[in-house]
C-alpha cells in the first residue's frame, strides 16, 4: 500500500488545498445563524445565499473542466480557485449589505469548482500509478476541512465575534494556499 512520503507530497498538498476549499464553506455554516441575526436576515435569505454558491458550482462545471484543459497551468488553477474560495469570504466579513453578500457566494461557488478539474487533472498526470490513492487523498482532504472547520469556528466564536472569526479563517486559509500552491508547482516540475 502507497505510504506518505516526499514522493507523493504533491497528492498531499492537493488533499490539503481541498481541505481548504471545504473549510470556508463549513465553518461558514455554523457562522451563518450569528450573520443572520446581525444582519436581519430571513431563513429565506439565508437558503437563497446557500442555493445560489450551489447554482454557481453547477454552472461552471463545465466551462471549469474546458478551462482547465485549455489553459493547462494547473498550479495557477487551483491558487486562484483558493483565493476565489477565500477572498469573497474576507468581503462577507466586512460588509452588512444583503446584495454584496449574494455576489460573493456565487463567487465562492465559481471559485470553489474551480478547484476540482485543477486537482484532479494534477494527481491523473503527476501520478499515473496512483491515481486511486490521490484521489483518495483529495477526498480525506475534503472530509478534514468539512470536520476541522466547524470544531475551530465554534472554539472561536467563544472569543471572537463571526466577523473576526471569518477573518481568521480566511486569513489561515490564505497562508495554507500559498503553501499549497509552492508545494504543488515543485512537485509537478519533479514529476512531469
Amino acid at each position: 500500500a502507497p505510504k506518505p512520503d516526499r514522493a507523493n507530497a504533491g497528492m498531499w498538498a492537493i488533499g490539503a488545498g481541498h481541505a481548504l476549499t471545504h473549510a470556508y464553506s463549513a465553518a461558514f455554516y455554523v457562522l451563518l445563524p450569528f450573520v443572520a441575526k446581525d444582519l436581519g436576515l430571513s431563513y429565506s435569505q439565508i437558503g437563497l445565499l446557500l442555493a445560489l454558491r450551489q447554482f454557481m458550482s453547477m454552472l461552471v462545471n463545465l466551462p471549469a473542466g474546458m478551462i482547465v484543459d485549455t489553459v493547462g497551468r494547473h498550479s495557477l488553477l487551483m491558487g486562484l480557485a483558493l483565493a476565489g474560495a477565500a477572498v469573497p469570504y474576507l468581503v462577507i466579513g466586512m460588509t452588512s449589505s444583503f446584495g454584496v453578500i449574494l455576489i460573493c457566494m456565487a463567487l465562492v461557488g465559481i471559485g470553489t469548482f474551480l478547484w476540482h478539474p485543477a486537482a484532479i487533472t494534477s494527481i491523473s498526470e503527476m501520478y499515473p500509478t496512483q491515481r486511486g490513492y490521490g484521489l483518495a487523498i483529495h477526498e480525506l482532504g475534503a472530509n478534514l476541512g468539512e470536520t476541522l472547520a466547524p470544531l475551530l469556528a465554534g472554539f472561536l466564536l467563544a472569543y471572537l465575534s463571526w466577523r473576526r472569526v471569518l477573518s481568521v479563517n480566511v486569513a489561515v486559509g490564505l497562508l495554507l494556499m500559498l503553501v499549497v500552491v509552492r508545494i504543488v508547482t515543485r512537485a509537478r516540475r519533479q514529476r512531469i
